[in-house]
């Protein structure tokens, strides 16, 4: 690299990171301004889950060159090819292949690191904001203690580096926002849907089946039209299976083959080489496995500063579920809701379903959780948040 080469890679870099802070800066005014967020100082929690989440975003960045880091191998896989569309694949090929034009150019590993980074603080303000506006319809006042919610280190830890969980979590948001706006799956979720699929199929098939299900379910529906609902679920599921197969590597119509896979899964939990994450669930029934995959490890059994970190969060989120299974009133309160927010419910209850099912290793469930605990604590928080006249100052 010569002198000239030097100083144009610096000063791209320079402008790009100066131009997302600036970016950033704007994006939380313009929520602020949109929401009019004066009362109860909701305003400077909007501040506080930004400087939050860019102090994770740091320690991501620190932590990836001192440990073996998949968001390293994405970016140097992305500098090193010689054909953009070779990297073009579902999964990990995908973020490649976003990544690929960027290193091209002469962005470096810590400029993309930001422009992920702002990918998966944007999904934070919007679920935020969805939130607020749920809570203004039913006319409730955030807890504080469900504030906590948003500034959990590992949520903030996990969207915040290169990788698929900052841009799906984003993705996932962003679906969930049109389905409230046009109260149905709308044209405008096609192409989130899409890149969710090309980063994580199996979690843009649970979307949709979610979708169809409470569609099938609703009482609105007429009978007719459930049959073309139960055309229209066998169709996609013939035209994505063949995918959907190759990437998981499943035959979807074999329960045995399902059957297999998830014990090769489960198998890596026995062996030694995995650290002291790895859990054994083979012989554990489905609640066991789904409560680990949540809400593991718990305090007495951490054994790391990290593994203290989670356990805490585990414990609040654990206390949060137990308020609301003990809480009265779920029913009358169901009624009551959007169609978006049934599906956030059967979407978050599947995928947590499908995850567990594969459970074997702790650290690995952690990241994973994130692509389905914010949207079930949506409605938990919804649900145990207090009645109040005056939420917002209008």
């Amino acid at each position: 690299m010569n002198f000239i080469q030097e100083i144009y890679f610096n000063v791209l870099n320079l402008f790009i990171v100066f131009a997302l802070f600036f970016f950033n800066i704007y994006i939380v005014f313009n929520y602020i301004k949109k929401l009019k967020l004066i009362k109860e100082g909701q305003h400077n929690f909007i501040w506080l889950i930004c400087l939050e989440h860019f102090v994770f975003s740091f320690l991501f960045y620190l932590v990836s060159y001192t440990d073996t880091s998949d968001a390293i191998m994405y970016y140097e896989h992305s500098k090193s090819a010689n054909n953009w569309f070779d990297l073009f694949s579902t999964g990990t090929s995908f973020i490649k292949f976003i990544i690929y034009p960027f290193a091209k150019i002469g962005l470096s590993y810590f400029s993309i690191h930001m422009i992920f980074s702002t990918f998966g603080v944007l999904g934070f303000y919007k679920l935020y904001m969805l939130l607020l506006v749920e809570l203004k319809n039913h006319s409730k006042s955030l807890d504080i203690v469900c504030l906590f919610f948003f500034l959990l280190p590992t949520f903030h830890f996990y969207t915040s580096g290169i990788g698929k969980d900052a841009l799906v979590f984003y993705l996932l948001v962003i679906v969930f926002v049109y389905i409230k706006k046009y109260n149905k799956l709308h044209i405008k979720c096609f192409m989130p849907i899409v890149f969710i699929a090309l980063i994580r199929p199996h979690i843009a098939a649970v979307i949709i089946i979610s979708y169809l299900l409470v569609l099938f379910f609703s009482s609105q529906i007429k009978l007719k039209y459930k049959f073309g609902i139960v055309f229209l679920a066998a169709v996609l599921f013939f035209l994505g299976k063949p995918i959907l197969e190759e990437k998981i590597n499943i035959d979807l119509s074999s329960f045995a083959s399902i059957e297999a896979r998830l014990n090769s899964a489960q198998s890596y939990g026995l062996r030694t080489d995995n650290g002291s994450s790895s859990i054994d669930a083979t012989n554990f029934g489905v609640v066991f496995k789904m409560f680990a995959t949540a809400f593991l490890p718990l305090i007495w059994k951490a054994d790391s500063v990290l593994k203290y970190i989670v356990s805490v969060e585990n414990f609040y989120l654990v206390i949060l579920l137990l308020l609301f299974l003990l809480k009265q009133g779920k029913i009358k309160f169901m009624k009551q809701l959007d169609v978006y927010i049934y599906v956030l419910i059967v979407y978050s209850f599947v995928i947590w379903f499908v995850f567990s099912q594969a459970l074997y290793n702790l650290g690995l469930s952690t990241r994973q959780k994130y692509m389905f605990i914010p949207f079930l604590y949506f409605f938990i928080i919804l649900f145990l948040s207090k009645k109040s006249k005056n939420v917002f100052k209008q």
